[in-house]
């Protein structure tokens, strides 16, 4: 014990008992509590013998042991919280205008945040549901040192064994099949969906949730996983386990359903409606992709830079100067480095960036606002605090009647903020075309958080505000005390700021797709139509049958199309606003290596469908060329790319076509159009005639016939596919859709800019109820003095008048800068206009004149008795 006597147990403990515990038990308490702890000292540490006896300390805390805290004749805190909740309940009722506006600012504003954090958190938490995500990664192959990084069964190419590389915990190769490409049926009815054609070992990488079956579902050949959502749709109402279904692509089988893989969560960068077990047949047609899930801790730098240049010296390589290397999943989502069919998605840095930035603004908005607010209504009760302080009330009870009223702000905000997050949880994904999961005790626990920092800050600010009142100025209503401080002014000029650079953002970015919609790609895009009749061509060798009736078929639909008076032309082929794809390629007499160039299929009636523009040379032709002959067509900035003068004196080569280096003739030249996003300059592009029965059909139609064509296509779809589902999509559709991150930008811009402008004005408009109040005999007097209505109303809203003039002041050039820096991410892009910052200034000076108005209008008009009787 003498060992330990300068050890003292905590102090804090003890204080609190002596301010709840009954006066009669707290030195029996005291002495027992001390001996506890030195006991338990004598066979423990310090540390665990201090919390051993916070613990046993906590543990008295027991109703019979605590005071009475209500029934007495004396105050005490609970009956004074009581009052106190009585109290700020009357004075909301008091100031309904002043609180209901402060109440509102708060609840749409976080709402507003969080509907815009719900986004950024999907993000941040991409692919982490998988425990191993971190391990998870792509083997890529860069083939040439010209050429960009690629996905490959790297495996297979390069004659890799992964069970050689101890880091390598286990291998996954996958092969995607996407909707277009391959049918499941259920009896004879066809259902399109996304495949994955993958090894056993998919769930010992990925986590997906099975809610019935077992890990291990795709050891056994003929078994197939399904979706949630896709199974209830190919069996509503039943229980899918144990059915049986077919597939049908290049390959075909029969499989049984073996297990149920929950809903993918929106957070999944990977989604599919059902797994095949790759295993099942000895040839995929579609290129897989080999994932690696590698062990804990392994260096990936240093396992780069050992497979680096495997496999490029065998004899049978066809990239002799290729590179290997691993690609983590969270950069393929990320970073996008290339796409890949396997992920159904992908982020964008900047998107996100800007959206943190937003978020935000919008917090820091809501903030102002409900400070401001509160601090509004705060300067409304200063004669009452006065009155309190000379009956006797100190800073204690001031300042706790202050967080009481905070207290029931928070309880309230919160509640609504979340109803309210609720109920538009699901318009606001459909409107703005989001992938997001609902996950409501989440955004309580963050909804509650923000609410609580906010309304922390205020009670804050409220407190320094009253604790330097004096009682005299306050009792007296001194003018200087009364007006609104210079501090909620400058916030209130930096809020407006705000606003208006994000109005300006706004119909920046509406202006730039509007020009990006309507831009001239040098293409016809009106009036075509993609769709697709077959699946992907069968193995000849495995279904000869299936083969020949899929020939006869593909060449009875393309007549019935020709036939057709609603058809002006009939093409097949890459339409030129879908992903190109890049191979390495370069002249052949040139030493240099290869470089990766956009290349795209199409057939002889291509041009005429689009109205491509020759320049030289001629167009693929029926008489002249067959399919996957070895001739290419380039555009304009191909032929500037390689310095070409005269196209028939010069071969193109491709290492990636066929194991035999081929040599291309250029049979042509077309004008430049825009096939790629027009944020992106047009890059060189290499056209090759080769298509297949299952290439997309693509269709263009009289002008006003498009549903007259859809349905004939959908009749002829369903006589080639009984049972099949039809489905088409317009180019001008597919056009939208590729400017849809912009279009969903601007979406959020002009909402948030509205919320901006509602609580910027929200808060003017108490400034302007607040100064009117103030100033009701000052302004009764100058009129008793020959003051006009007019000259009233002007002298109370040019001060309002001035913060927004300050307001767009500050925020024109941030503005003019900022989005300057975004345009530069187009090449083709529109030119600042000064009628859109006019506009906007236009705008928000109409807005600020209507909320301050009603306030001064009325008073304006106030008959100058009324105004010096006010009190």
């Amino acid at each position: 014990m003498s060992s330990s006597e300068h050890i003292t147990p905590p102090k804090w403990p003890i204080r609190l008992l002596k301010r709840v515990v009954k006066p009669a038990y707290l030195e029996e308490i005291e002495g027992d509590m001390e001996e506890v702890f030195y006991d338990y000292l004598e066979g423990h540490t310090p540390s665990q013998a201090r919390r051993h006896y916070i613990f046993e300390t906590l543990k008295l805390l027991r109703p019979n042991l605590l005071r009475r805290i209500s029934g007495t004749t004396q105050l005490n805190y609970y009956g004074m919280f009581k009052l106190l909740v009585k109290t700020s309940i009357r004075n909301y009722f008091k100031h309904r205008m002043v609180s209901t506006m402060s109440l509102i600012a708060l609840i749409f504003g976080v709402v507003a945040f969080q509907l815009i954090y719900d986004w950024i958190r999907n993000e941040q938490s991409m692919d982490q549901f998988h425990s191993k995500a971190d391990r998870i990664h792509l083997a890529t192959a860069r083939l040439n040192p010209n050429s960009e990084p690629t996905a490959l069964h790297v495996q297979r190419i390069f004659g890799i064994d992964y069970a050689q590389f101890p880091q390598i915990e286990n291998s996954l190769i996958i092969h995607t099949y996407g909707e277009d490409e391959i049918k499941l049926f259920r009896d004879e009815t066809a259902y399109s969906g996304k495949a994955l054609i993958a090894d056993s070992t998919f769930f010992k990488v990925f986590d997906f949730a099975l809610l019935q079956g077992e890990k291990s579902v795709l050891d056994d050949h003929s078994s197939i996983v399904l979706s949630k959502a896709f199974a209830d749709r190919v069996f509503p109402n039943q229980d899918a386990m144990g059915k049986a279904v077919s597939i049908q692509c290049d390959q075909k089988g029969t499989y049984q359903v073996a297990a149920i893989v929950d809903n993918i969560p929106s957070n999944s960068s990977i989604t599919f409606d059902f797994i095949v077990p790759r295993h099942s047949k000895g040839f995929w047609r579609r290129m897989p992709q080999d994932l690696l899930l590698m062990k804990e801790n392994v260096d990936l730098r240093a396992f780069n830079e050992q497979i680096r240049y495997l496999g490029r010296e065998r004899e049978t390589s066809r990239f002799p100067e290729s590179e290997l290397s691993l690609v983590s999943l969270h950069d393929l989502y990320h970073n996008h480095p290339f796409h890949i069919s396997l992920l159904s998605k992908y982020g964008d840095r900047t998107s996100y960036r800007t959206m943190q930035i937003v978020a935000g603004i919008i917090f820091f908005i809501t903030l102002i606002s409900f400070v401001n607010l509160q601090s509004t209504l705060q300067l409304t009760l200063v004669k009452k605090v006065g009155v309190k302080q000379v009956l006797g009330a100190n800073k204690f009870d001031l300042g706790f009647e202050i967080v009481v009223s905070r207290m029931l702000y928070f309880i309230a905000a919160a509640a609504f903020a979340f109803g309210l997050h609720q109920l538009v949880f699901s318009d606001y994904v459909s409107a703005l075309n989001l992938s997001l999961d609902n996950r409501p005790i989440t955004d309580l626990r963050d909804i509650s958080i923000v609410v609580g920092f906010i309304v922390l800050v205020s009670v804050v600010v409220s407190l320094v505000q009253v604790y330097r009142i004096k009682t005299m100025q306050a009792i007296s209503g001194e003018a200087k005390v009364l007006k609104v401080p210079a501090s909620q002014r400058v916030l209130t000029v930096l809020q407006y700021s705000i606003t208006i650079l994000l109005l300006i953002a706004t119909s920046v970015v509406f202006n730039q797709l509007k020009y990006m919609l309507n831009m001239d790609t040098g293409l016809n895009q009106t009036d075509i139509l993609k769709t697709d009749f077959f699946e992907i061509m069968p193995n000849g060798a495995e279904d000869s049958v299936t083969r020949q009736r899929m020939i006869n078929q593909h060449a009875y639909v393309l007549s019935r199309l020709q036939q057709n008076p609603d058809v002006i032309a009939v093409s097949q082929g890459t339409m030129p606003i879908d992903i190109a794809y890049q191979n390495p390629w370069k002249i052949v007499s040139e030493t240099d290596g290869y470089s990766s160039v956009s290349g795209m299929s199409v057939d002889p009636a291509y041009d005429d469908l689009f109205g491509v523009n020759l320049v030289e040379g001629r167009f693929f032709s029926d008489s002249l060329d067959a399919n996957n002959e070895p001739k290419v067509i380039i555009n304009e900035a191909a032929k500037k790319y390689w310095g070409i003068d005269d196209i028939t004196q010069v071969k193109l080569t491709t290492n990636t076509r066929s194991n035999v280096t081929e040599s291309y003739d250029i049979i042509g030249v077309v004008e430049d159009y825009h096939y790629e996003h027009l944020s992106q300059k047009i890059k060189p592009l290499v056209l090759t005639y080769y298509v297949n029965m299952d290439t997309d059909i693509l269709v263009r139609f009289r002008p006003g016939k498009e549903q007259e064509t859809a349905a004939f296509l959908e009749e002829l779809y369903q006589e080639v596919n009984p049972g099949g589902f039809f489905s088409y999509t317009t180019m001008e559709s597919k056009v939208a859709q590729q400017y849809a991150k912009e279009q969903q930008m601007g979406t959020i811009y002009l909402t948030l800019s509205l919320v901006a402008l509602l609580l910027s004005s929200i808060g003017l408009f108490t400034f302007a109820f607040h100064e009117t109040k103030r100033r009701t005999k000052e302004i009764g007097i100058r009129k008793v003095n020959g003051a006009h209505a007019g000259d009233v109303f002007w002298l109370l809203s040019r001060s309002f008048l001035s913060t927004i003039v300050l307001a767009f002041i500050l925020a024109t050039p941030v503005a003019w800068f900022f989005m300057q820096e975004w345009l530069a991410n187009f090449a083709n892009h529109i030119h600042f206009s000064w009628w859109i910052f006019a506009g906007v200034g236009l705008v928000v000076t109409i807005l600020a004149l209507m909320a301050v108005s009603l306030q001064t209008v009325k008073l304006a008009r106030l008959n100058p008795v009324e105004s010096l009787r006010y009190e």
